[in-house]
């Protein structure tokens, strides 16, 4: 998803354990406005209360 959202040039960038190392680097990236997209995957869950964050979409994709 974050690579289709800076396709369409919009500032994304993804989070996944395999990438935790950034955790922090992205996260100060986002609350700066130089990332306005963040897609994370079983690191934020629903009920996160970040003030800094004013939509959370989750997409569940389920195992076929």
């Amino acid at each position: 998803m974050a690579a289709k959202f800076t396709l369409a040039g919009l500032k994304a960038d993804y989070l996944v354990s395999s990438r935790n190392e950034l955790r922090e680097q992205l996260r100060t990236r986002f609350y700066k406005k130089e990332i306005n997209y963040l897609f994370v995957v079983d690191i934020f869950n629903e009920g996160v209360d970040i003030p800094e964050i004013d939509t959370f979409f989750s997409l569940d994709l389920q195992k076929v």
